[in-house]
Order: structure tokens, then sequence, then C-alpha cells
């Protein structure tokens, strides 16, 4: 156990199920939240009431993280369970308290958000440039693959993302998303297995995949 759970595990721990909004909206979150296990999404919404995943975030996170620090809170900002999730909760000076006294923490805290940035510029970058459906679709399962689907051959990933979830992420519809992955699955790129998607990071790959990799490593 790590310094910084050491430090959250002296608070609450709370169980959520899946799909449970854990912070919404205007209000303001009362805590600091660690993510013991599971995954959440953060997520905005448009004026149209449209979904847009910013974030996923996986055990080991803490969020509200930048709201936190400079005390900013975000509007109109959610975050959702993905899985079944534990999380503790802590008082927010509690938390900037146990930050002035660990640089250290601070530091750590900087490299996993600035990973983070890099991701999210990553994800956005491509996303502008590319028009095929497929290759998005492909994009967004490979950053993911690469981020949580740890060191087997297919990268499953360990939380469950249905079609509305992958269209909401990389901005086109069910529909779209639902055509580009059965041709993924069908060229053998992307697998399932109970329902977890993942990248064949041992399949051949069409030359338009390789060049992902390139861009994306």
């Amino acid at each position: 156990m790590g310094k910084i759970e050491r430090f959250f595990s002296k608070f609450s721990l709370q169980n959520y199920p899946k799909k449970v909004i854990l912070l919404g909206g205007d209000e303001h979150a009362q805590g600091v939240f660690y993510i013991k296990s599971g995954y959440v999404r953060q997520f905005i919404l448009s004026s149209q009431g449209e979904e847009q995943t910013v974030v996923i975030l996986g055990p080991g996170s803490i969020f509200p993280l930048i709201g936190t620090i400079t005390g900013k809170e975000r509007k109109y900002r959610y975050v959702e369970t993905m899985s079944f999730v534990t999380v503790y909760s802590c008082p927010k000076k509690a938390f900037t308290t146990f930050l002035t006294s660990n640089p250290d923490v601070v530091a750590a805290l900087l490299k996993s958000t600035l990973e983070r940035v890099d991701d999210l510029v990553q994800h956005m970058a491509y996303f502008s440039f590319s028009a095929k459906a497929q290759e998005k679709v492909y994009a967004f399962l490979l950053l993911l693959s690469q981020r949580f689907g740890g060191k087997t051959a297919s990268h499953l990933l360990p939380f469950v993302l249905t079609h509305k979830d992958i269209s909401v992420c990389v901005g086109i519809s069910r529909e779209t998303v639902s055509i580009a992955l059965k041709k993924l699955l069908d060229e053998g790129v992307v697998i399932q297995k109970d329902h977890h998607l993942g990248v064949n990071f041992h399949k051949k790959r069409k030359k338009q995949f390789a060049k992902l990799h390139d861009i994306l490593s």
C-alpha cells in the first residue's frame, strides 16, 4: 500500500454499483475521492443534453483533483461509475494539508496528471483529424487498452463498454459504432470476451491500424 492509499484508508470506505452518479452538475464536491477498485468516467453535458466523456479513471485515481487544488469548481461536469466501485472519501482540507506535508506525493500526482493530459491531447488530436469511423473506434479502444488492458495478448478492458459508451467518447452515432465495431471484430484486430472488448496486439494489422499504433504509442 502506497503513501496516498495509506492516507485515504483512514477515512470512510464506500461501495457503489454501476451507473451511479458520484458527482453531478452544479453540485459542489464535499470531499475528495480515491478509487480503491473499479472504474468511473468523467463527462460533460452539452446544452442539448448530449454526453461527452472526458476521461476514464481507474484504481489509484483521485477526483476531483484539479478543482480541489485550485479551488475552481467545474460546473456541468459529472462522474459516473462504470463498474462496481469502492472509493475512500476524505474532507478537502485534510487532503490539501496532506499534500502540503508530502511534496513527493505532489510530484507523483503531477506526473500522473500530465500523463492523463497527454492521453487526452492524443485523443483530441487524432479524433479531430480522422474522418473514418472504424479508425476512430479502433484508436479509442487502443488508447484504453494501452492504459487499462494489462499485459495480456488481447488487452481486454477490465470494464464493459456499450456501443453508446463508445459513441459518446468518439463523437459518432451509436449505429455507426455498431457497424465499425462489427468490422473490427470480423477482422480480428479487436476481440470480445464476456462483453469485454480489447485490442488484439498479436494480430497482423492493416496499414491504417499499424499507423495508429505508431501515432498513439
